[in-house]
C-alpha cells in the first residue's frame, strides 16, 4: 500500500493559514465544550445543595412527628383504663335504662317516655 501525502500548494501560507484558522476554530469549539460543560456542573451542584438542604428539612419535619407520635401514644396508654372504666359504666347504665324502659312500658303502657 502507498500512503499517499497531502498535496502542498505553492504559496505555503495559504494552508497553514487555514490550517490555524481551522485550529483556532478547534480551540474555540472546545473552550466553548468546557464552558458549557463547567456551566452544566454548576447547575448540578446547585440542584444537589438544594436537594440536600430538601433532605435535612423533612428529615426534621420527621423527627419532629415521630416525637408527637410518641407524646400522642403515651397519653393515649395512659388514658385506656380511664376510657375503659368509662365504657363498661356506660354499658351498664345503658342496659339499666332499658330494662327500665321496659318496666315502664310493662306496668304502664300508656306512659310516653318521649
Amino acid at each position: 500500500m502507498c500512503d499517499v501525502m497531502p498535496t502542498i500548494s505553492e504559496d505555503g501560507n495559504s494552508s497553514q493559514g487555514d490550517r490555524d484558522s481551522q485550529a483556532s476554530g478547534e480551540g474555540t469549539n472546545v473552550e466553548d465544550m468546557l464552558l458549557s460543560i463547567l456551566d452544566e456542573r454548576d447547575r448540578l451542584m446547585e440542584s444537589l445543595h438544594d436537594a440536600q438542604d430538601q433532605l435535612v428539612f423533612t428529615q426534621n419535619r420527621l423527627a419532629e412527628a415521630e416525637r408527637e407520635r410518641d407524646v400522642l401514644n403515651r397519653q393515649l396508654s395512659e388514658k385506656l383504663p380511664e376510657v375503659s372504666k368509662i365504657s363498661s359504666f356506660v354499658i351498664f347504665f345503658n342496659e339499666y335504662y332499658l330494662k327500665l324502659c321496659n318496666y315502664y312500658y310493662y306496668f304502664y303502657p300508656s306512659m310516653s317516655l318521649s
